[in-house]
């Protein structure tokens, strides 16, 4: 387990800190996109068993938290093995 512990420090240039943030930008962009036009009737199906009352808002978030969870730990995972990778 060392190498949790293990610091990553890294420097950015102004160019470097935009052009992230505009690919951020892209990447929430297109997966709104795709949440209000392809699977737009999954989502609002969903939304509606939880406005019925059918299910609640809780076991909906209880479902979704392991798959953001897996998505974010996979997003910063590729981001500090990009970072060990640029210092060698």
């Amino acid at each position: 387990m060392k190498f949790l512990k293990k610091e990553i420090t890294t420097k950015k240039t102004v160019g470097q800190e935009l052009i992230e943030t505009v690919i951020y930008a892209v990447c929430f962009t297109i997966v709104i996109y795709f949440c209000l036009s392809s699977f737009n009737e999954p989502i609002q199906t969903m939304l509606n068993t939880i406005k019925s009352g059918k299910t609640s808002a809780l076991s909906m978030t209880m479902i979704l938290f392991p798959i953001i969870i897996i998505v974010s730990l996979t997003y910063k995972l590729a981001a500090v093995s990009i970072k060990l990778d640029k210092k060698k």
